[in-house]
């Protein structure tokens, strides 16, 4: 399982389902690493030097933020952008089939999915 890093608004809920449904998967927060008030390019190029899977709500700026940084040859994570309005039950419901059924190699490539699936 990768090591998933979530954003400075990720909800607290969907992190704690998942830790609950899936206990060997490492879920740590940006927060957790004095990143609270980083931009959202810091976020990005955090994750990225963990190898973390990112988990965010912001789909307004991180993705046009993940394909700039990938055009211009940067390393970006694995993100997935979850959308505020998704029911937290789903949510959960949609990580954890995701991090179930994906394999190792998955995580390393500069992906970003939207959920629902």
């Amino acid at each position: 399982m990768p090591s998933v890093l979530t954003d400075q608004n990720f909800n607290e809920d969907i992190a704690r389902g998942l830790r609950r449904r899936l206990p060997n998967l490492a879920i740590e927060s940006v927060r957790d690493f004095g990143y609270a008030a980083a931009p959202d390019d810091e976020v990005l190029d955090f994750a990225a030097a963990r190898s973390c899977v990112l988990l965010t709500h912001d789909a307004k700026t991180i993705p046009p933020l993940f394909y700039r940084s990938l055009a211009s040859g940067r390393h970006v994570p694995f993100t997935v952008v979850v959308p505020w309005g998704l029911p937290t039950g789903m949510a959960i419901d949609e990580l954890e089939l995701l991090f179930a059924v994906a394999a190792a190699a998955d995580w390393e490539r500069a992906e970003l999915i939207r959920l629902p699936l």
